[in-house]
């Protein structure tokens, strides 16, 4: 059996990481699907996955800089090993509205790859909230790499045929993707009213592998960290991750 080498850097953040890694293993085995007299039900997917953005006293805000955010497209647009990678932004729009008390998101995709539609349900059931504490100043770009771990199930649903409804909200972006084995990277430019936000997320894809083994479950919480902090500018003064109770 091999032994998980886990840096100081990561002890404190990666029990309550484990354990949002664990639950979403959970709640795969547990049927929670939603019920509808309108909507025809679809695939349930179980999804774990973590974010940058900035903790205050008001919360967590996802996001980062504009300097931070072309970092990181560098740092991924040099990368050659992507089972998948998104040759050109695609525009998404979202739309979010009200059906038998259930927030459905519409989702279409202008994408060479699928160009895809889709209706769903997203329920959030946990977050993580971990701060990045550093000995000393930093450059600006260590703003906003605070980290959210979030645990949420998506129900997919149909609509009926002439189905018709005014959206509350509607969210337009462009984003590119990059997978590699069982991780799944998603950047963002959100259109924002004042200004532009620019998004950075990891998502875990077949979370069911590592259903029952807590070691894999370990190594799956690690890599969301490590996988997040590959994109921290590099500074020469050590940092902890600490998780926000």
């Amino acid at each position: 059996m091999t032994t998980l080498y886990v840096s100081p850097t990561f002890h404190a953040a990666l029990t309550p990481m484990t354990e949002l890694v664990s639950t979403g293993c959970t709640m795969c085995s547990i049927d929670t699907s939603f019920s509808s007299t309108v909507l025809q039900l679809g695939p349930r997917v179980v999804e774990v996955e973590a974010r940058l953005g900035k903790y205050s006293n008001s919360g967590f805000t996802s996001g980062v800089t504009p300097a931070m955010f072309d970092s990181v497209i560098t740092k991924l647009s040099s990368f050659k090993g992507w089972v998948f990678a998104s040759a050109e932004w695609e525009p998404v729009h979202d739309y979010f509205y009200t059906v038998e008390g259930h927030t459905i998101r519409t989702r279409k995709v202008f994408s060479d790859v699928d160009g895809s539609v889709e209706h769903v349900i997203k329920k959030r059931l946990k977050n993580v909230d971990i701060s990045c504490a550093v000995s000393r100043p930093m450059p600006h770009m260590f703003n906003t790499v605070d980290i959210r771990g979030s645990l949420s199930l998506e129900q997919h649903v149909q609509l009926p045929e002439g189905f018709c409804v005014q959206p509350e909200r509607v969210v337009h972006k462009s984003q590119k993707r990059f997978q590699y084995k069982n991780w799944l990277f998603v950047v963002s430019k959100i259109d924002g009213r004042d200004a532009p936000e620019f998004h950075v997320e990891v998502e875990v894809l077949q979370l069911e592998s590592v259903i029952g083994d807590l070691s894999k479950q370990q190594y799956v919480a690690l890599g969301l960290l490590m996988k997040l902090t590959d994109f921290y500018p590099p500074v020469d003064s050590p940092f902890m991750l600490l998780p926000i109770k």
